[in-house]
């Protein structure tokens, strides 16, 4: 999917940036774009662990232009290249993982 944008979230919904950030620390527990990245390393890892997809196409799925910025993301958040995560070679982080599942809030 498209890559979600702080300025352009809060322009949709008709709200500045900062009462976007005040709104998402008190509903979610954090700001917006670490909401964001936090989603997008749940669907990643999610997409590389249950299906059978291409990682390329999980890549765009999870809002990322090419295959480096998603590598980078999944070894910075994750623990492990989109490769090793699929192969289930233990070295994802778990304790990285548990951190980035987003709560259920309703």
């Amino acid at each position: 999917g498209p890559r979600l944008k702080v300025p352009e979230l809060a322009q949709a919904v008709g709200i500045s940036q900062a009462q976007l950030a005040r709104l998402f620390v008190a509903e979610h527990g954090m700001p917006p774009l670490q909401f964001i990245r936090t989603a997008q390393a749940q669907r990643a890892h999610r997409l590389l662990t249950g299906t059978v997809e291409p990682i390329k196409a999980i890549a765009a799925a999870c809002g990322f232009p090419d295959l480096h910025t998603f590598n980078r993301f999944t070894r910075a958040r994750l623990g492990a290249s989109p490769r090793e995560i699929r192969a289930g070679q233990g070295v994802v982080d778990t304790f990285r993982v548990e951190t980035y599942r987003l709560q259920d809030r309703t």
